[in-house]
């Protein structure tokens, strides 16, 4: 940690809660300033990896933090984490790039291997969705969004841009007009 509490390592994400916390994370785990001073979790508290590459904040007061290793899921109230290692059980291999929700509270989680959804009790891979094949040292900071309707839209490394729109999966191309076959970050205006 460096003097005013934040770990000296670089930030990946970062997250604001209903209660007006802002989590941060790092390459040391993650980090939650509550106006005054930080407080750190890490791997020593239950943290599954402290890489952490994304925060996502969901609707039952939760935190979920990408890992190099997989997902965790944080609860606030009971300081408790349920850790999900990527490549087991459903969810698909590598790292977490991104996690984000449908309004029906459906979970997907861009991994290196994969895309995956998590209806609150399994986790499911979507197939087809290309892995992500950029160098170790390299990451994708937003891989997901969610649109207006609900589509799930996703990045990937020089193989084209896909949606996942309920079961239909839909693969966008140069010729449908994307200007690259590579993407590094979604936003939804």
């Amino acid at each position: 940690s460096s003097a005013n509490g934040l770990p000296s390592n670089r930030t990946r994400d970062l997250q604001f809660t209903p209660d007006g916390a802002l989590w941060i994370a790092t390459m040391n785990g993650v980090s939650r300033f509550e106006g005054a001073r930080f407080t750190n979790l890490s791997k020593r508290d239950g943290l599954l990896d402290n890489r952490v590459f994304c925060i996502f904040a969901a609707r039952d007061g939760n935190l979920w933090f990408g890992t190099e290793l997989g997902a965790s899921r944080f609860d606030p109230a009971t300081r408790q984490f349920q850790n999900f290692p990527s490549g087991t059980n459903g969810l698909t291999s590598g790292r977490v790039y991104d996690i984000e929700a449908t309004p029906d509270g459906v979970l997907w989680l861009r991994t290196r291997g994969g895309l995956t959804r998590f209806d609150g009790q399994s986790f499911r891979e979507v197939p087809g969705i290309p892995p992500i094949t950029l160098r170790e040292t390299l990451t994708k900071s937003k891989a997901l969004a969610v649109d207006r309707l609900g589509r799930v839209w996703t990045v990937t490394e020089g193989q084209d841009l896909w949606r996942v729109d309920g079961t239909n999966v839909v693969r966008l191309t140069t010729s449908d007009g994307l200007v690259t076959r590579n993407q590094d970050a979604l936003h939804l205006a």
